[in-house]
């Protein structure tokens, strides 16, 4: 059984390991085939990945000479954290909720990408982990803009128009 303590000390590694350090860039190179980007950044995503990973941060920045922002956090098993990441940034099939309009938005604005990736075991306390760090680290609107669920702090509203 694991206590309050061992899971905030357990929440508090995996904030370190995920967010305090460099992420991993991606690159887009192919313009004109989106999803094709997915090949050229395999070898980026299986070193980032490693031997397992069941939680995913993805950062965005201005420039390499700007500091990386994280945009997300999400989780997936570590049978499909693979899957999801490209899903997230390359290709999503259909019905199929992701992030990859919001990075199509950036990129189209200069931005680079990058991608950080932990492993939480046993696989099924990813989920706990993951709402506790969306948490934990939305202390102000802007912080993960890309994440709506598990807030600290809601996200801005945007003002409706109406019409009558």
């Amino acid at each position: 059984m694991c206590s309050e303590n061992d899971f905030l000390l357990l929440v508090s590694n995996a904030n370190s390991n995920l967010l305090h350090r460099a992420p991993a860039s991606i690159t887009y190179s192919i313009s004109d085939d989106f999803s094709a980007n997915a090949i050229e950044n395999q070898s980026v995503i299986e070193h980032e990945i490693g031997d397992d990973a069941n939680i995913y941060a993805i950062w965005a920045r201005a420039s390499s000479s700007d500091k990386w922002i994280v945009m997300y956090i999400g989780q997936r098993s570590k049978n499909n954290v693979v899957e999801r990441i490209k899903q997230h940034l390359f290709k999503t099939p259909s019905g199929t909720q992701s992030k990859i309009e919001k990075v199509k938005e950036r990129l189209s604005n200069n931005h680079e990408i990058g991608i950080s990736t932990i492993f939480i075991s046993p696989d099924a306390l990813r989920l706990s982990v993951e709402d506790q760090l969306i948490f934990n680290n939305t202390n102000e609107a802007s912080q993960l803009p890309w994440n709506t669920k598990s807030r600290n702090v809601p996200l801005p509203r945007k003002r409706k128009k109406w019409v009558r």
